[in-house]
């Protein structure tokens, strides 16, 4: 009989132990939003006023330039299968600290110029950081 009854606290202590534990881990998983998918054929371009993402859907190379203001930042070879992902404030900022002069509110032209590979495109709207909170625990940390 006693040993039944030891079993209910160590159920009842695991299940406290367990479900905030998941219910926590449902709130805090975020996936990027995709705001615009495209494909962009050879001599086509697209522009993103997010955070983007670039992949090359074919098996030859593709000729990858991305326009910031009005000059080319970033002219690249893509491999075959190969993927980029740009955050756009932080190319913007690097193009600043390069002396190019870009617009803060400024948008991205993504242009493929081929020769035959198709280069997929998704603007991406990342989930923004919460601020963060008083910790009581700081003291004793």
């Amino acid at each position: 009989m006693n040993h039944r009854l030891f079993w209910i606290p160590v159920f009842a202590l695991l299940a406290s132990l367990i479900f905030p534990g998941t219910l926590l881990a449902e709130e805090s998983t975020t996936t990027p939003a995709t705001v615009k998918m495209t494909v962009i054929k050879p001599g086509e371009a697209q522009r993103c006023k997010t955070d983007f993402i670039v992949e090359n859907l074919d098996g030859e190379t593709a000729d990858l330039k991305v326009v910031l203001g009005h000059k080319v930042y970033v002219d690249e070879l893509l491999n075959p299968r190969e993927r980029r992902a740009f955050s756009l404030p932080g190319t913007i900022m690097t193009a600043k600290f390069h002396g190019h002069n870009v617009p803060q509110e400024d948008a991205a032209v993504i242009i493929n110029l081929g020769p035959k590979a198709d280069i997929q495109l998704r603007c991406i709207q990342l989930p923004v950081n919460p601020p963060p909170q008083k910790d009581d625990l700081a003291v004793f940390k």
